[in-house]
């Protein structure tokens, strides 16, 4: 099978390399555009006609990772849950048993432990509930799930933890039989600790990539001179674009 080429369609990869010291990702020294090939069979199944990208619904509410982050930015393999860019420190404001308000300045990302009951801590501090397991977030948020059950972060002061309504996932919708002129898209994807794509400037959560992309074996990949480096994006020999590494989905 042959991959027919769009030539209007540009993917955008930037890569931003994170040591055990958090820092805020600085901006790109480079950026490569190439082109995009797809194979017009895939499309089919894989991208929505006439429908919108999806795009984080919620500003206080962080969808979690369904597979452990690829470059852990915590030293510790985890479940992220974090926002974006965030910040190395924060100051963070604690009572003392005599009612004493104190700020302190403290990490801007945080390693949750959640246990079998699914309580979730951090250093003694309470963290929400969720599945058991290893989380990141976001000082300042908190670990709950959709109404889907699926875990996500919460934003302190909102959601089910603080009164609030569990967050509702967009209902997926049935892909059309048409296939979307992909001509028009423009694929944005920014390699931190979770991979950051857009198309069209609309944000893509990572699990919902191989809705518009299609899934390729590295293996396949590399046998006919191609490399899968670009995370999570897979090119042949000449830097067409074949689509997402499954192994990373």
């Amino acid at each position: 099978m042959h991959a027919q080429l769009f030539p209007n369609t540009t993917v955008l990869v930037v890569f931003e390399y994170h040591t055990n010291s958090i820092q805020p990702p600085t901006k790109p020294s480079a950026q490569m555009k190439v082109k995009i090939s797809l194979i017009n069979t895939m499309l089919f199944a894989a991208l929505q006609a006439g429908v919108s990208l999806t795009a984080a619904a919620d500003p206080n509410v962080r969808v979690c990772d369904t597979t452990p982050t690829p470059m852990p930015i915590l030293a510790i393999k985890h479940i992220d849950c974090s926002i974006p860019n965030s910040p190395s420190s924060v100051n963070r404001a604690y009572v003392d048993q005599n009612g004493n308000k104190t700020l302190q300045r403290v990490d801007g990302r945080r390693i949750v432990n959640c246990d079998s009951a699914g309580t979730c801590a951090h250093r003694g501090e309470f963290m929400g509930n969720a599945p058991e397991g290893i989380y990141g977030i976001t000082t300042g948020w908190y670990l709950g799930i959709d109404t889907a059950g699926a875990v996500v972060a919460y934003k302190e002061g909102t959601g089910p933890g603080y009164g609030g309504n569990r967050y509702e996932p967009q209902a997926t919708k049935k892909p059309s039989s048409s296939p979307v002129d992909v001509s028009k898209l423009d694929v944005v994807c920014m390699a931190t600790a979770v991979f950051n794509c857009s198309i069209n400037g609309q944000d893509i959560e990572d699990q919902d990539l191989p809705k518009y992309l299609p899934l390729v074996d590295e293996k396949d990949v590399k046998k006919q001179g191609g490399n899968c480096d670009s995370v999570p994006l897979c090119y042949d020999k000449n830097m067409m674009l074949l689509g997402l590494n499954k192994d990373l989905f």
